[in-house]
């Protein structure tokens, strides 16, 4: 969504051997992914999307992926320290600061944010011009321009949580009346659940291209990076990964 997992959050880094003669890639992780994106177990990434897709991109380069698994509030400012090469399936809207186009990769994947309801709530959308008071659970330091004016002029009131699936979690419990997930979360959440404790999409809030951003000094020419995943975009490794969560 980043300076201090190693010395205050205490968020384990997996990484295998580095490869004879190949630099090591360290990826940034953010700890609000849920599946299908991100599969964690003891706060080491282990599966999902995002895990497939950042092995492809380390194979494609002849190396192996180190993962640093970050509090959202964090991962950007690791990015910018160099402490991480790369934060991949990201929006430029979900910056705090705006990157340069050559730090970009080539568009890999499209996401909708939508806004959920409980199973119960009766209407089929939220008319968020005339909404008042209503509590909307989102994601700690993350950045929604969809309701920045809502939330701005407390029509909406902001309840924090620091993952997507916990957002969920409390928008079910009645801890916020209306969330926003990203819409592959939210069926991934859904699925798992009996009917009467699933989510109602309301809206789609915004449709956004996500990709990889570098650092501004990766460990590796930024170039090949680059190279390597418009290459696996062309042998279709995106849609690939995609096929195993569906």
């Amino acid at each position: 969504m980043a300076l201090c997992a190693l010395l205050c959050c205490g968020f384990p880094l997996w990484a295998e051997p580095t490869p004879a003669g190949g630099a090591q890639l360290v990826f940034g992780v953010s700890q609000a992914w849920a599946m299908p994106f991100a599969r964690f177990d003891d706060g080491q990434l282990r599966g999902g999307i995002l895990f497939d897709l950042m092995q492809e991109i380390a194979a494609k380069l002849g190396s192996k992926p180190q993962f640093l698994v970050l509090p959202p509030k964090r991962v950007e400012a690791v990015l910018q320290a160099g402490e991480v090469d790369l934060h991949c399936l990201v929006s430029p809207l979900w910056l705090h600061q705006e990157v340069p186009a050559h730090r970009w990769t080539a568009t890999l994947l499209r996401m909708d944010d939508v806004l959920l309801a409980p199973a119960k709530f009766a209407a089929s959308e939220l008319d968020l011009d005339r909404a008042q008071g209503a509590s909307v659970g989102l994601v700690v330091s993350y950045l929604y321009p969809r309701l920045d004016a809502a939330l701005a002029s407390g029509r909406l009131r902001r309840e924090d949580a620091p993952t997507q699936e916990l957002v969920f979690e409390k928008l079910l419990r009645g801890r916020s009346d209306f969330g926003v997930g990203n819409s592959l979360i939210a069926d991934w959440f859904n699925k798992r659940r009996p009917v009467g404790q699933r989510l109602k999409t309301l809206q789609t809030l915004a449709s956004l291209e996500t990709a990889c951003v570098l650092s501004p000094l990766p460990r590796m020419d930024p170039a090949r990076i680059k190279v390597a995943v418009q290459q696996l975009l062309r042998e279709g490794a995106m849609d690939r990964i995609l096929q195993r969560y569906r």
